[in-house]
């Protein structure tokens, strides 16, 4: 084990690179509306110089890379998100605690499903990750951190507004290592201030702060708490969150929590909450599973309870247990026992957006659509 702790990082990379290969190939924008709304805000920065967010509140950072890189076209867009998603390989095999042998936790993270469906579609989630947990990382390990941990939450913030909730955490670990309050104001001032700038345009174009409201959020307490589990099993698998349940159970005693694991423990539940008002796409639970699993990095787990966590989590992206049948997974109105073996998670994301594909050009036209109409009156839901 400690031998592969010295390359583990390669070695993840080498497999999600033979992962990555048939959706290259493919070259689709992905399979659902949140990946086609974000070419569509793309294309038209790149076509026509006007920016109009693909969905409330904006992504404006990663909406304006894409739309410099539609010039290679979707494959040269899908690369670079890919080559995101190798930093993070990189970023969170520093984070790992060192002491124990972890190598398969390690490998369960970075080959679950959501996280290497994330990756391998235009979508701005590992984009977002990548930049929050190299602040994260700075924060913790750098000398002089602050000037750093600034850019870096800058940009994960320009990437997805939620990741405010690492500066949150990252201003704590500041103030742990012993930066003083001048600094820690000097911080937020300028955090606070490239916010206002970023978002700008997209509050001018709501007319108002309403561009914060965001869509879909009109859900019975039912559907929402359905909406909100069921997703949760999404992450790792049914089995491999049994697996996950009985380490938690078999370490409950042992595991001390440290003045270090705060940070993780608020980002994990603020990121959970926010799901919870939101439960739609999984991929905006990934700071939370990542969170989860960088304080299971610290446990002293038997490497064959790894072994048989990193199977079951990884094994999901091909073959998928589910044992119950929901009328709409989006809103889960009705749920009936149904036990079956579906198409793995990866698999069934590739056979999607193959078939939608085939009317890409259709998807593409009816987001840039649906973009310009939803701001054309100030923000959707102004």
């Amino acid at each position: 084990m400690k031998t592969i702790l010295s390359y583990r990082h390669y070695l993840v990379s080498f497999i999600q690179l033979i992962l990555f290969i048939p959706f290259y190939r493919q070259g689709h924008v992905g399979a659902d509306w949140d990946s086609y709304g974000s070419y569509a805000s793309s294309y038209l920065i790149y076509s026509e110089g006007v920016y109009y967010p693909s969905r409330p509140p904006g992504f404006p950072f990663f909406e304006y890379m894409v739309s410099s890189l539609l010039g290679f076209g979707t494959r040269g867009v899908l690369i670079v998100i890919f080559l995101f998603l190798i930093g993070l390989n990189f970023i969170t095999h520093k984070l790992f605690d060192s002491k124990n042998e972890n190598d398969f936790i390690y490998f369960a993270l970075l080959l679950s499903p959501v996280l290497l469906i994330s990756s391998f579609s235009i979508m701005d989630y590992v984009v977002g990750l990548f930049f929050s947990l190299s602040a994260i990382y700075l924060a913790e390990n750098y000398r002089k951190p602050e000037i750093p941990f600034l850019i870096l939450i800058l940009l994960a913030s320009a990437t997805r507004l939620s990741n405010i909730l690492f500066f949150i955490a990252g201003l704590y670990i500041l103030y742990r290592k012993g930066s003083d309050i001048k600094k820690l104001f000097f911080v937020s001032s300028f955090y606070l201030l490239g916010l206002i700038l970023i978002y700008y345009p997209a509050y001018e174009l709501a007319g108002g702060l309403c561009f914060l409201n965001l869509t879909n959020t009109d859900h019975l307490l039912f559907q929402r708490l359905g909406r909100f589990f069921y997703k949760q099993t999404y992450l790792v698998g049914l089995p491999g969150l049994l697996v996950l349940g009985y380490i938690l159970v078999k370490n409950r005693k042992v595991f001390e929590i440290l003045d270090s694991h705060y940070p993780y423990i608020s980002i994990f539940i603020l990121f959970e909450m926010s799901f919870m008002r939101l439960p739609t796409e999984e991929g905006h639970m990934l700071p939370a599973l990542f969170m989860f699993f960088l304080l299971l990095s610290h446990l002293n787990i038997s490497t064959k309870i790894q072994v048989y966590l990193f199977i079951l989590i990884f094994s999901a992206n091909f073959l998928y247990l589910d044992l119950v049948e929901v009328d709409t997974p989006n809103h889960v109105n009705e749920v009936a026992f149904s036990p079956s073996i579906k198409d793995g998670l990866l698999v069934g994301d590739y056979k999607e957006r193959g078939i939608k594909g085939l009317k890409s050009n259709y998807h593409i036209d009816n987001a840039i659509n649906q973009v310009i109409e939803s701001w054309s009156n100030g923000g959707p839901n102004c």
